[in-house]
């Protein structure tokens, strides 16, 4: 339910959230929506990557975030980070 609240899904109904993950320039771009109220509410939005997997090495460095659109009850929001250099890199979206 935090998460639905977080991301301003209806936790009463199905549904999926909304992300998209691309790659542009050497940089994974990715979208996300969030609720207004929860930023309002003071919840922490952390777009974090890691190489490996490894669960230790979890990192915010070098994430940009650009908020692409507002109506008020939603934010449109792009995180920018390099690409891996071991041909990979996973990423997460955290909700504190």
């Amino acid at each position: 339910n935090a998460m639905e609240f977080a991301l301003g899904m209806n936790p009463t109904a199905p549904s999926a959230p909304l992300f998209q993950t691309t790659t542009a320039s050497g940089s994974i771009e990715f979208t996300y929506t969030r609720s207004t109220a929860a930023v309002l509410a003071g919840k922490a939005f952390h777009v974090v990557w890691t190489d490996s997997l490894n669960g230790t090495d979890w990192s915010t460095s070098s994430v940009t975030e650009q908020t692409l659109s507002d109506n008020g009850t939603q934010q449109f929001i792009r995180a920018t980070l390099p690409m891996g250099t071991a041909g990979r890199r996973f990423l997460r979206l955290e909700v504190w």
